[in-house]
């Protein structure tokens, strides 16, 4: 049906949509449970946003080495993480033609890992007075259900790390099935946030990202270090059952 049915929005910090809708820096996550099924509904909803995002991540793509390369989306180059021992997962980040550069940061990337998967890229954008050039560092991630929180803690510390050395401005997205409601009675799930917290990244989302008539979650996020004049929020939408989230930064910001 792909019902766009309303938008929360948070971290506004006075952002109005008209600059969102010219927003120098953006990215969307979907939890997609299969590009395949739901591709079309995606990128029609896209289309009728009327923003064009940086980057578009997609967790859960469902694709294997037969199919992911059957998905484009005009404008966009896509880096494809897709299993090739079992079904399920699958990581899709689909990057603006027009980023001055792009690459993947296989280094940082987690690939064939039963406990979480994340595929990293960095990319240069214009600067917002268009002087000079701005450096991002993008994570997508997904940690399937009942793996192990502790040992992505473990992972996520050592890449934080990496990111503090390269004092870089730094996104991650995804569904992390680490239910942040849940911090003052889960030590694991209040382990993470204490972990981005330490290194100076915060969470967008506020709100739940995953409703049903039993519960209401937030297991989708996106964290960041970088927050002047920036915008936040869910898409409410029938694509799937988790909400898009999304968060940008307006071209009139200064570093």
């Amino acid at each position: 049906m792909n019902r766009l049915i309303g938008i929360l929005l948070a971290h506004t910090s006075q952002i109005t949509i008209p600059k969102i809708l010219s927003s120098a820096f953006s990215v969307i996550h979907f939890n997609a449970r299969s590009v395949n099924k739901h591709f079309s509904e995606i990128t029609s909803f896209i289309s009728n946003l009327q923003l064009k995002f940086s980057i578009i991540g997609i967790s859960e793509s469902w694709l294997n080495t037969s199919n992911d390369k059957l998905f484009d989306i005009p404008g966009y180059t896509p880096f494809i993480s897709s299993r090739s021992n079992k079904a399920g997962g699958g990581l899709v980040m689909y990057v603006r033609n027009d980023i001055n550069s792009c690459h993947v940061r296989d280094d940082l990337s987690t690939y064939g890992d039963d406990q979480f998967e994340s595929l990293f890229v960095e990319i240069t954008t214009s600067s917002y007075n268009n002087n000079s050039n701005n450096n991002y560092t993008v994570g997508l991630f997904y940690r399937p259900p009942g793996k192990s929180v502790d040992y992505f803690n473990t992972n996520l510390a050592t890449t934080l790390t990496c990111m503090k050395t390269e004092k870089k401005r730094c996104v991650f997205m995804g569904d992390f099935n680490i239910d942040l409601f849940k911090t003052d009675r889960h030590s694991p799930s209040k382990n993470v946030l204490d972990i981005m917290n330490s290194y100076h990244f915060f969470p967008k989302i506020t709100r739940p990202s995953r409703v049903s008539r039993e519960s209401a979650t937030l297991i989708e996020n996106i964290f960041a270090n970088c927050y002047n004049e920036s915008f936040a929020g869910i898409f409410l939408t029938d694509i799937t059952d988790h909400f898009p989230v999304f968060t940008g930064r307006a071209r009139a910001c200064s570093k």
